[in-house]
């Protein structure tokens, strides 16, 4: 189960993603994207998340903690909403 996520592929190439499913979502979450974008190294204009729970924001954790995703996916910006909700 990789829970909550969402991928938006931009008219310019680059995505806007919206959570990121739980800790054990990287993997997929990294060859999904890479897969949406034809092979070929990805950015990320925008990163949203939409609170602070595991199942929101652990794919992207450990998607960051691992300097190979690192090498194809360039992040520019993530937000989150900290209302504590």
């Amino acid at each position: 189960m990789y829970w909550m996520c969402y991928a938006i592929k931009l008219d310019n190439g680059e995505f806007l993603m919206i959570d990121s499913g739980g800790n054990n979502s990287s993997e997929h979450l990294y060859n999904s994207l890479l897969e949406m974008n034809g092979g070929e190294d990805v950015t990320v204009a925008a990163w949203i998340f939409t609170h602070f729970h595991g199942d929101h924001v652990g794919g992207f954790v450990n998607l960051v903690s691992n300097s190979e995703y690192l090498k194809r996916i360039k992040i520019k910006i993530a937000m989150i909403n900290d209302l504590g909700i």
